[in-house]
């Protein structure tokens, strides 16, 4: 008798769940993105005797009741939590996590990506370097699963075969090494990004490869902003606080200004009212020249230069905080993004005329692992 009255009264509260969930689900508003995974949400299905037969109302349709479900985010971390802090997990929702540091787990070297890459830079080097006098430099970004690998837990790109392949296939190319510089604790915790301020030696590092250290004294002010969540603060789904973004200023970077060849806009360097945008965007990175989203060129201009030299780099979002550190040593600092946009037309229509520039390829190994956006 007991094991019956217990069993009916766990079907009805199994069930009074069920129902409750079933009426929250169609009360509860539906949300179209979701600020913590920076990604929009499925929508209700378009229900068709098409979609039904062909099933993709019903995929759909579990799509749209797992992004929609009541309190979500709240069981994703409970669940997330369990499998880390109970199970012992070193990794939630793809994400491999050391000493509060996260990363995305990548453990397949993409080859063809690593050679497109090569293809795209070789063309626009021979197109529009080589037979000039400009300087042409390439440098690798180390992913922070880079560094979470070492001890064996984590899979990770093969980076030595990465590092490898450039420089054999990029001959024309200085290169300039960062594995050796950088460490684990030089990029945000829960973001894929350097911190600004943690980065000086890398600043100094490319910049005596250049040529321009003698022209960056590399004092600056520290700006602090608070709280800054990275990009994969909700996609791990761990309770785990804010972290500190810094900005550097100077007398020098205070004057410089950055001009937008898309909007034809010109801002200062750090874009500090974006930050508190950022609790919508969740991108408090943009900070750093607004982001590098779908702005294919920008250019950095010192009044206070000493030289008439230029720099331009070729980048993804990681040369948004680096290259106004560099700025100091230049008199315009181009930055080239071939994700949004093609060099060669870049350079047709605003007229960039190649002369004795630095040219600097600096590029993260997760974007060369997957660099099929390259236009």
């Amino acid at each position: 008798m007991k094991t019956q009255l217990k069993n009916k009264i766990v079907t009805v509260i199994f069930a009074g769940f069920i129902l409750i969930s079933f009426l929250l689900c169609i009360v509860k508003p539906v949300t179209e993105y979701s600020s913590s995974e920076r990604r929009n949400l499925a929508k209700f299905p378009k229900l068709t005797w098409q979609t039904i037969l062909s099933k993709d109302f019903q995929d759909d349709f579990t799509k749209y009741a797992s992004d929609q479900f009541p309190f979500r985010d709240e069981l994703r971390t409970v669940k997330a939590l369990f499998q880390t802090s109970i199970l012992g997990f070193l990794e939630s929702n793809g994400l491999a996590v050391k000493d509060g540091y996260i990363a995305k787990i990548e453990n397949f070297t993409n080859d063809k990506s690593i050679e497109n890459a090569i293809n795209k830079f070789s063309e626009i080097f021979n197109k529009h370097f080589k037979d000039t006098d400009a300087k042409v430099f390439l440098s690798i970004i180390p992913d922070k699963g880079y560094f979470m690998s070492e001890d064996g837990f984590y899979p990770s790109l093969d980076y030595e075969k990465i590092e490898a392949d450039m420089i054999a296939g990029l001959e024309g190319m200085e290169y300039i090494d960062l594995f050796d510089v950088l460490e684990l604790e030089d990029f945000y915790k829960t973001d894929t990004h350097w911190a600004q301020d943690k980065i000086l030696n890398v600043v100094e590092t490319i910049a005596n490869s250049l040529g321009s250290k003698d022209r960056i004294s590399l004092d600056f002010q520290h700006n602090k902003l608070y709280p800054f969540y990275g990009v994969y603060h909700g996609q791990a789904a761990l309770p785990l606080p804010g972290e500190e973004l810094n900005y550097l200023t100077s007398d020098i970077l205070n004057d410089c200004t950055v001009y937008d060849y898309l909007s034809g806009k010109t801002t200062p360097i750090y874009r500090t009212e974006l930050f508190a945008e950022s609790e919508q965007s969740k991108d408090g990175y943009n900070v750093f020249m607004g982001g590098a989203s779908a702005l294919p060129l920008l250019r950095i201009d010192n009044p206070n230069a000493t030289t008439d030299k230029e720099l331009i780099i070729f980048r993804d979002s990681f040369g948004s905080s680096i290259a106004p550190l560099l700025a100091e040593g230049y008199s315009s600092v181009y930055l080239v993004d071939i994700r949004y946009g093609n060099f060669d037309m870049m350079k047709e229509f605003y007229g960039l005329e190649i002369t004795d520039q630095d040219v600097l390829f600096l590029y993260s190994s997760i974007i060369l692992n997957s660099s099929f956006s390259f236009k």
